[in-house]
């Protein structure tokens, strides 16, 4: 799956290239990484 935020006549520039967020773990639990994004 993939996520795209896009800005209508935005500079071709300006494209960022983010790293992967990992939301399970091996054991289906969440990443911490989102439990710090959704502050739970």
């Amino acid at each position: 799956m993939e996520m795209l935020e896009a800005i209508v006549g935005a500079n071709v520039g300006s494209l960022k290239i983010l790293p992967p967020l990992i939301v399970h773990n091996d054991d289906d639990s969440y990443n911490e990484e989102i439990f710090k994004i959704y502050n739970e």
